[in-house]
């Protein structure tokens, strides 16, 4: 199988390879827009501040120092457990950790956390942001300092459209590579002749003319089988698996070549006509078998016939 014989399967069967690979892409989209799980995030953000007390000395800097402090160290057992106990979960500290994302920017202190329920997502941020809270608070206790904050909450749907495209592409890939391997075994189950190069591929016989392209008169193709068979000017138009008699095709050909025409396969009514008409075998592009024509033309040679070249129709 050449490249140029992909070329010609995909012009072929290309409604049926756009088709799956579109129907993939749709699939895929509406998977993971439908069919998979949808997650919340719940983000609390808290503006720190410190409130001056007079004769001690605390500037933002140090708020942030002290912040950034707490944020790397992270949420204690203790505190995972009071965040639990005020969003009213069962759950031990070690589940709450890998679930709790704390951040910081300046004096601006970050929490999410990620669950089905949007609700819940939002009562566990927010849990989480006042246990912080008290935390630096606790710190700053001995200095009398007071904490105030500024905090507002947000939940937005995790599941996004990037990963709707994604899925999306992904699905449209797979129909992509399935409509291509449908197509490959349905050309390997019944391989049929695609253009002059798979001729080449199956027999010695020369193309005489593909009468599709309208590129050669019936004149000059009776002058070439002439050449070639010895002076024979009488034409048998011997019709290979796919080409009937009865087809509009054949009966054009036929005519045009003032050739009789005789089923390939019928290798008894071919002795006589051998002997005075010039035989030429006609197979049907995207319809003629490849096995049934070599089976046939093998057939011809045990019979000591040979023809003298193919036209395409």
């Amino acid at each position: 199988m050449t490249l140029h014989d992909c070329w010609l399967l995909a012009k072929k069967w290309w409604v049926l390879i756009v088709c799956v690979t579109l129907l993939g892409g749709v699939a895929g989209y509406a998977y993971s827009k439908l069919g998979a799980d949808v997650k919340y995030v719940s983000t609390t953000r808290s503006l720190v501040s410190v409130s001056p007390v007079p004769n001690v000395e605390w500037s933002p800097t140090a708020t942030n120092t002290l912040i950034q402090s707490l944020v790397n160290y992270g949420f204690s057992d203790d505190q995972l457990t009071q965040v639990a106990d005020l969003a009213g979960l069962d759950v031990k500290p070690e589940a709450l950790r890998g679930q709790l994302a704390l951040s910081q920017k300046v004096a601006t202190v970050y929490v999410s956390y990620t669950n089905r329920d949007a609700k819940l997502a939002q009562t566990v941020s927010d849990a989480a942001i006042k246990v912080f809270l008290d935390a630096v608070q606790a710190t700053l206790d001995d200095s009398k300092l007071q904490v105030t904050a500024r905090t507002s909450s947000s939940v937005e749907e995790q599941s996004g459209t990037s990963s709707g495209m994604k899925t999306g592409l992904a699905g449209a890939f797979a129909g992509f590579v399935l409509s291509c391997a449908a197509v490959l075994v349905l050309y390997l189950r019944r391989r049929t002749i695609l253009s002059a190069q798979t001729v080449a591929g199956v027999t010695d016989l020369e193309v005489l003319a593909d009468l599709r392209a309208k590129t050669v008169t019936p004149d000059l193709l009776r002058a070439k089988v002439a050449l070639l068979s010895g002076g024979k000017t009488d034409l048998t138009l011997c019709l290979a698996s796919g080409a009937d008699a009865a087809d509009a095709k054949t009966a054009q050909a036929a005519e045009e070549l003032e050739a009789a025409t005789a089923d390939l396969s019928t290798v008894a009514g071919l002795r006589a006509a051998a002997v005075a008409e010039a035989i030429v075998v006609a197979m049907v592009v995207g319809k003629s078998r490849v096995d049934a024509v070599r089976s046939a033309l093998l057939d011809l040679r045990q019979a000591n016939l040979k023809p003298v070249g193919v036209i395409l129709l």
